[in-house]
């Protein structure tokens, strides 16, 4: 089956139809191409931190991998709107396999939880809904920081993704689908299992996987959600998300795969991660968009950074 992600109704006047149509392709060259980058650099930097051996390594080894773990996520995002490719099967056995069961959660129930976002965005039907803040003051962005990659708000964590993890959906699910990917993750748990057995890994995974999922990554996990929709207006499409200009730092540590755009891609949520920045650069175009749209400049530095309008100063 082919599916085909649609924009909103309002959106269709901000771009012309050939130009959303050409925007929308998907490419599967593109999103094998940079899964496989990802999973090249974590890779890359274990078996690095590994031969070095040095306590400092380490710990800066555990912090890239969490960025590409969120990485990752981004590109899972993709596939929730069959954006890697619009047939389901090819989309979703992808996205299982290399993005979505490697870091414990469902494709399909993703998928679910974010398109109710989408759907009900700002409204109390909003799953996401809990993530926005209108103020936040430099102490308790501190204590998020700290608490997250400490594991102090672990089971906070935990429990705001539990609506799409994979663990304890293994014997609850009656949905046809959803069996057949929890038959598909089984077969992964075990493939990886005996893979990390034989070779005698635990302790590799443990500091070099799941150390940084359960602190680095939680923490931009959760900065991101706060900076997609806090303080922004609920009342209109154009003000109720918001897109961010980032510097590189910022694009490699936070916002990887034009996940920046996220304006853009409320907007029109059938164009690829790699047709973003490019589907923005023809909005700016739009006088009214221009003029309306919630834009802010870096995410920490600067008078229209997002950290001056969140940060209670």
């Amino acid at each position: 089956m082919v599916r085909k992600p649609k924009a909103s109704k309002n959106s269709y006047l901000l771009l012309p139809k050939e130009a959303i149509t050409q925007l929308s392709k998907t490419s599967l060259l593109k999103s094998v191409f940079w899964i496989s980058i990802n999973w090249i650099i974590i890779v890359s930097v274990i078996t690095s931190a590994i031969y070095l051996n040095n306590f400092i390594v380490t710990i800066l080894s555990v912090l890239i991998i969490a960025t590409r773990q969120y990485a990752l996520s981004i590109l899972l995002h993709d596939a929730a709107h069959y954006n890697i490719s619009r047939k389901k099967l090819t989309n979703d056995l992808i996205s299982s396999l290399f993005l979505s069961f490697p870091l414990l959660v469902s494709t399909e129930l993703y998928r679910q939880h974010h398109l109710m976002h989408h759907r009900h965005l700002h409204s109390e039907n909003d799953p996401d809904v809990n993530d926005q803040v209108k103020k936040m003051s430099k102490t308790e962005l501190v204590k998020m920081l700290i608490g997250n990659i400490s594991g102090i708000y672990l089971i906070k964590s935990l429990r705001s993704s539990s609506s799409f993890s994979m663990i304890g959906r293994l014997i609850k699910t009656k949905c046809s689908f959803l069996i057949r990917e929890n038959l598909l993750f089984v077969f992964f748990i075990l493939t990886a299992s005996t893979f990390i057995i034989y070779f005698n890994i635990f302790s590799i995974v443990l500091i070099f996987w799941f150390l940084p999922m359960l602190t680095f990554f939680t923490f931009i996990y959760r900065f991101n959600a706060i900076a997609e929709h806090s303080k922004c207006n609920p009342d209109d499409e154009l003000e109720g998300s918001r897109n961010i200009d980032v510097s590189l730092i910022e694009r490699l540590i936070i916002s990887p795969f034009n996940k920046n755009y996220h304006l853009t891609h409320h907007l029109f949520p059938g164009i690829p991660f790699f047709n973003l920045k490019k589907a923005t650069q023809e909005l700016l175009k739009n006088s009214e968009f221009k003029g309306k749209a919630c834009i802010n400049r870096y995410y920490f530095f600067g008078r229209k950074s997002f950290f001056k309008d969140i940060i209670d100063v």
